[in-house]
């Protein structure tokens, strides 16, 4: 059997090549679209307005045909943070 000094595995070992597939993870922090102040009520239960629920299916219909889509949300749970996600999963401009 042949016998091989390190010099010579190190060698075959640094000409070989290794492709090794890692996932990547994205990081997006997103903020809630615009919100109404149109009605007297707390900040937390502050709705969108027509350009913040436009503008969030905008962004839906983004990600979705840029395969960016999260695959875990941690959200706020005010109402215009909740409608934001909502129309973003509509996933289209209307």
């Amino acid at each position: 059997s042949p016998t091989y000094s390190m010099n010579s595995m190190a060698m075959a070992m640094a000409t070989t090549t290794m492709r090794v597939e890692v996932p990547v993870k994205r990081l997006m922090l997103m903020r809630h679209a615009k919100s109404s102040w149109k009605y007297p009520v707390s900040d937390h239960r502050r709705p969108l307005n027509s350009r913040g629920e436009k503008s969030s299916r905008a962004v839906g219909q983004f990600l979705h045909e840029n395969a960016c889509w999260p695959s875990l949300v941690l959200s706020s749970d005010a109402k215009r943070t909740k409608e934001t996600w909502v129309n973003m999963a509509r996933r289209g401009i209307r």
